[in-house]
């Protein structure tokens, strides 16, 4: 059975729902699930200002990418990311 997930959070981020996802999608393929999920590029922020959240190199300059971990078919989208913090 082939299963859509959707989620703004996924592997490699290591907290918050992200977390939740990365884990119920690699259960689901471990029973024979075929998985596909659509996230966001992960971004990692540093400190508490807005302005200083990165991409990952390998994605920085793209808008889709997609990639296999532990047998989950993963697709990247991007994200619009406002250059400043709404109140």
């Amino acid at each position: 059975m082939k299963i859509a997930a959707w989620g703004i959070n996924y592997y490699p981020e290591l907290t918050g729902i992200a977390v939740y996802n990365t884990e119920m999608c690699e259960y689901l393929v471990k029973k024979g699930y075929d998985i596909q999920m659509f996230t966001s590029f992960p971004y990692y922020p540093f400190g508490t200002d807005f302005s200083s959240w990165y991409k990952e190199k390998k994605s920085r300059f793209r808008i889709f990418l997609n990639e296999y971990i532990n047998g989950v078919d993963i697709k990247h989208f991007n994200l619009h990311k406002p250059k400043k913090r709404v109140p």
